[in-house]
């Protein structure tokens, strides 16, 4: 009789912690990781029995601060509370500004999402969100905990917050979602300018004296009126260097049940729109009948 055996190299790995509970997010999976290395397997699994029952732990997070409520029978709950230092200003500075310079991550992030895009940023910007078993402080009051089963409930209840929002891990180590949205946004304008923040286009000051402007009673008839100076004005037409970066930092369309690409339509619109007008500037440029501007003042062909 033969017994079929089975190639240990072609089974399965086991599943991690993170399959288990079915958190797969990168905020969320990064966590649980943190919570498999730190506790025990016997309290693991009794932290995984609390975490599901009907009434299971709570988790608030504020910066630097998440405090978890577990349920304990005999006493009702029991509080838990995670420790870690925040990340300084000038760390997430430096992180915004290495996003800005990547257009779809920075669209997103201006748009309120937190890819997982993010966390590679996060890292070339010396950024550990996710801190190791070292870094974080785990309390009762000022009684220091160890990873008992209530603490892994905790965790698990924590990971479970960050699936759903990766952005609290942003304010666990101390910067909100939208002040960092902001941050990108003041980058990728500084970016889309060159660095100097400044306008679309330099206005040509005025030449000769400063002059006092009359009293507004006094043009009430021409007020409305454009006047002489309007062609002054350089507004150079030419298509953006960076496409749809206003639709970028928009953001998302709000309409999140609508069946019609809005953002997709308006950016053809832009496009066409941008056509029509180079190709009407072109053409007024160059009059029919004349020589193209790129092949003005070239010296005529030789006769061979």
């Amino acid at each position: 009789m033969t017994i079929a055996t089975t190639d240990l190299d072609d089974m399965p790995p086991p599943a991690s912690l993170a399959e288990r509970l079915g958190l797969t997010g990168w905020a969320a999976r990064q966590w649980i990781e943190l919570l498999d290395r730190a506790a025990e397997p016997r309290h693991l699994e009794l932290g995984i029995e609390i975490s599901r029952r009907r009434r299971g732990p709570t988790a608030s997070v504020a910066p630097g601060e998440v405090t978890a409520m577990v349920p304990d029978p005999p006493r009702a709950r029991r509080s838990v509370i995670f420790d870690i230092p925040v990340i300084e200003h000038v760390g997430w500075e430096r992180c915004a500004r290495l996003a800005a310079d990547e257009p779809i991550l920075s669209a997103r992030l201006i748009a309120g999402e937190i890819p997982a895009e993010f966390d590679t940023v996060a890292h070339a910007a010396s950024l550990n969100l996710v801190p190791t078993p070292d870094q974080l402080r785990v309390r009762r009051g000022k009684v220091p905990l160890g990873w008992d089963e209530n603490v892994c409930a905790a965790a698990i209840t924590l990971g479970q917050r960050f699936q759903e929002n990766p952005g609290l891990l942003l304010t666990f180590r101390g910067m909100t979602p939208e002040a960092f949205q902001e941050l990108v946004r003041q980058r990728a304008a500084l970016t889309s300018s060159g660095g100097r923040g400044a306008a679309a286009y330099a206005q040509r000051p005025p030449i000769g004296p400063d002059l006092e402007p009359p009293a507004l009673e006094l043009t009430l008839d021409t007020f409305w009126s454009a006047g002489p100076g309007l062609g002054e004005v350089e507004a150079p037409v030419r298509p953006p260097e960076h496409p749809h970066s206003l639709l970028r930092r928009l953001g998302a369309s709000p309409f999140e049940d609508a069946r019609f690409p809005l953002i997709g339509l308006l950016a053809t619109c832009y496009d066409l729109m941008t056509q029509a007008e180079v190709a009407r500037q072109s053409a007024a440029e160059d009059p029919p009948g004349a020589a193209p501007a790129e092949t003005r003042g070239a010296a005529p062909d030789q006769p061979s």
